[in-house]
């Protein structure tokens, strides 16, 4: 065989592996854009969903907190309110009788007793 020929098959068959890596590596490179698409759009889709779920579960949690922060509400201004009305009495020289809180939020507190006519008795004794 000639070494002209033996060069020339050399350089084809080098040229062709080179010509099926690039081939390769740019069809694997795109594979990869896919995969990355494909994987977003999923992750994009889960994240939906857990954040639809946790709304979900948090819903009624959120509804509990809100009815409890507006009870804490209510229950601050009636004592602020009591002790201004106590800082007033004791300002104006204590005439009549003390001031004291809303009956019913005495109530909602347990301490009901001390809005009866007979507050002073022993309170009650609570078992939880």
């Amino acid at each position: 065989m000639e070494a002209w020929v033996g060069t020339l098959f050399g350089g084809l068959l080098g040229g062709g592996s080179l010509a099926a890596i690039l081939v390769f590596i740019a069809t694997r490179k795109r594979d990869k854009q896919t995969g990355i698409t494909e994987r977003f759009d999923d992750a994009s889709q889960l994240a939906q969903y857990i954040r639809e779920e946790v709304e979900r579960q948090v819903a009624p949690i959120r509804t509990e907190l809100d009815q409890v922060k507006a009870d804490s509400h209510e229950i601050q201004n009636a004592f602020r309110e009591w002790i201004v009305g106590v800082w007033k009495w004791g300002q104006r020289g204590r005439m009549g009788d003390m001031p004291m809180p809303p009956p019913q939020i005495l109530y909602r507190l347990g301490l009901g007793y001390l809005a009866d006519d007979e507050w002073h008795t022993e309170p009650p004794i609570y078992k939880e």
